[in-house]
């Protein structure tokens, strides 16, 4: 499997819109890979994680064709990772489609379905919603993808579970710490995980006082329980993504404080393969 990281940031993005903090400040100076959009990525150039209204300058520079990319996961609710206001560039006019193209499928939880029947009037067969369960595998195109609860405040927010053939990932956006539902499950059932996005919204600090995202000490918390369970261990590759500017240490120039942890830390366009 492999995952293209599209977009590495918190809602605010990296620079924040209109932030002069100090780290915003030097993003904006150096450019490059300090610049983080909104979060969203891509799986095998199939599977499209999150739909956040950087899609469409995603697809220009990374040079996606949204037209061959069908199958869509969705986390949550919030703006950075659904926008279905953009389901109106789908309708007639705004896409000109061949007439046998198959329809674009949206799933997520049932706040996700909700909130997306209210963009779909005008865009008629062309796009499918379907609402999950949680700790339900459902087959999509060619993975395995089992929706497990979330910590992050919305109605029904979801990590997912992704396995194509002898290949397993975790993508942990957004969460706080885990639920005992999904710690739960993830106990009986004892998934063996190739790869694991994190969730690092508030970057190197070792504990929060909200719970609905993680840190770096948090994370490593996770994972010292997942490897005590046997489902991770240290083949597992771990990657940090989904960075504020609000936390410390979250600009690529401050990789060695992850890499040193055995963590990789993301960047906007970064591919990694397991």
């Amino acid at each position: 499997m492999k995952i293209k990281y599209l977009g590495t940031a918190a809602a605010e993005g990296v620079p924040a819109l209109f932030c002069e903090c100090d780290t915003c400040k030097k993003a904006r100076k150096v450019g490059g890979k300090e610049i983080r959009t909104r979060s969203q990525a891509l799986i095998d150039g199939k599977l499209m994680l999150d739909f956040p209204a950087d899609t469409y300058f995603h697809s220009l520079i990374h040079g996606i064709s949204l037209k061959d990319v069908h199958s869509y996961l969705i986390t949550h609710t919030h703006s950075d990772h659904f926008y279905p206001k953009d389901f109106a560039m789908l309708g007639k006019g705004f896409a000109n489609l061949k007439i046998n193209t198959p329809p674009y499928r949206f799933y997520g939880g049932a706040e996700m379905v909700k909130e997306a029947l209210k963009h779909t009037a005008n865009v008629g067969d062309r796009i499918e919603l379907y609402a999950l369960e949680p700790f339900k595998t459902y087959e999509i195109d060619e993975y395995k993808v089992t929706p497990l609860k979330a910590n992050h405040g919305t109605e029904t927010p979801f990590i997912y579970i992704i396995k194509s053939k002898d290949k397993c990932m975790l993508y942990s956006h957004d969460t706080g710490l885990f639920t005992d539902e999904t710690w739960d499950y993830l106990l009986k059932e004892k998934p063996y995980f190739n790869f694991i996005s994190w969730d690092c919204c508030s970057g190197s600090k070792k504990n929060l006082d909200y719970t609905s995202h993680l840190c770096l000490g948090y994370i490593k918390d996770t994972v010292k329980r997942l490897n005590e369970n046997g489902i991770t261990d240290s083949k597992t590759k771990h990657c940090a993504n989904h960075f504020s500017h609000n936390g410390p240490d979250i600009l690529y120039e401050n990789r060695a404080v992850y890499e040193r942890e055995g963590y990789i830390m993301s960047y906007d366009g970064m591919e990694i393969e397991f």
